[in-house]
């Protein structure tokens, strides 16, 4: 139920996002050769917080992968379309990061290249980190809109992630005191989740007014909607679903 192009704009996002942490904190994970094991993780959590938030996404986009087969909403051809792009996406992902590692370290242990000139760069991709966030979630906040309905978009997985980001706020920002384009990206996300939690809630009153059941009843309807793409590409399907919906309210 996940379409390629949230998990594409998600992991761009956690790749910025976690580059960023890793070009800031550079002086405290150098200071990990003469730490011990403990010390050093204990001396980088800002770091590793923002940097498992893209290991797991990879794993997110893996799963995708492995897991997008052909049903009724969705042609062979479709399916190695997708996974194509997501594989595409993957892997401009992994060279990207590599390749920011690499950069950053030549200009600055090579050409010296000043400690202020690599932290605006730093700040520049945790900016763009902020942009493939708002990105992220305005598709899906459209849709939301235009069906009225959360679709296969899990409800438990937003009410599960919006502490999770308000909390990454307050450590990265308040007790670690990172700077402000660390911590930008999360912002946002709490703003758009937020969001999309309060039309949910106002659309499924709306559906227990009208005495429908809730979104997570066992009916054909709801089986169909687990089914589709989370941000359907195909604007027609999308216009066909609503009308269902509207029906099935009416």
């Amino acid at each position: 139920g996940i379409n390629a192009e949230y998990g594409a704009l998600g992991l761009s996002s956690a790749a910025f996002t976690g580059a960023n942490a890793g070009i800031l904190n550079w002086r405290r994970i150098e200071c990990c050769t003469q730490l011990s094991f403990g010390h050093c993780l204990a001396n980088n959590l800002a770091f590793l917080q923002l940097f498992f938030n893209l290991v797991w996404f990879s794993v997110l986009v893996g799963l995708f992968i492995k897991y997008c087969v052909e049903d009724d909403n969705f042609s062979a051809a479709a399916v190695r379309q997708t996974r194509r792009r997501a594989t595409l996406v993957m892997a401009a992902v992994a060279i990207g990061i590599v390749g920011i590692s690499m950069s950053t370290g030549i200009l600055y242990y090579k050409y010296h290249v000043s400690a202020p000139q690599i932290a605006s760069f730093g700040d520049f991709l945790g900016y763009a980190g902020a942009g493939a966030m708002i990105l992220q979630y305005v598709p899906q906040i459209y849709t939301t809109l235009l069906l009225r309905d959360p679709g296969s978009l899990s409800v438990a997985m937003l009410a599960l992630t919006l502490p999770g980001y308000f909390l990454t706020v307050i450590f990265q920002g308040i007790v670690n005191k990172q700077k402000l384009s660390t911590w930008l990206p999360n912002v946002f996300a709490i703003l758009e989740v937020g969001f999309l939690m309060c039309i949910l809630l106002v659309f499924w009153l709306h559906r227990k007014k009208a005495g429908l059941p809730g979104f997570t009843s066992d009916n054909l309807e709801q089986r169909k909607r687990e089914a589709a793409p989370l941000l359907p590409s195909d604007l027609s399907s999308m216009v066909l679903r609503r009308s269902s919906v509207r029906q099935v309210i009416e």
